[in-house]
């Protein structure tokens, strides 16, 4: 488990700083697909048509594929890892919380504002990501 906190950066054209804190969990072995799952959002579709990218749709669960914009190399292969309806309610779950949440080969991980995650709001983020790793 990785906490890391307290990056700066600049908003836009302000020039007042501000700080995100992230929360990751890296896979033990990657998964090689080449697959990025990120909540779907307001120019999820302009992006599927200038970037060309293949996305990715999961069988089964019409929620679930319509929150999340899903990308990668080997699509059958990604399908085949997140077709299950265990790990897309897992995803669902850690989806629901606050922050940036991306899934990749290598792990996940969730951004949001802040300076600071005290260990008792970071546990059900680590948990929901946790829950995720062990059904892959």
């Amino acid at each position: 488990y990785t906490l890391m906190r307290g990056s700066k950066g600049n908003s836009g054209s302000s020039s007042r700083p501000y700080h995100t804190v992230n929360v990751g969990l890296l896979f033990r072995s990657p998964l090689d697909v080449g697959v990025k799952i990120t909540r779907k959002g307001v120019f999820t579709g302009l992006g599927r048509f200038l970037n060309r990218k293949i996305y990715v749709r999961f069988p089964g669960n019409r929620e679930f594929d319509g929150m999340i914009a899903a990308t990668a190399d080997d699509t059958l292969a990604a399908e085949a890892y997140f077709s299950n309806p265990d790990i897309q309610s897992s995803i669902q779950e850690l989806l629901a919380m606050q922050g940036d949440i991306t899934i990749t080969d290598h792990g996940i991980r969730m951004s949001k504002r802040g300076k600071t995650l005290s260990q008792e709001q970071a546990l059900p983020y680590m948990d929901a990501m946790a829950s995720i790793a062990e059904q892959l």
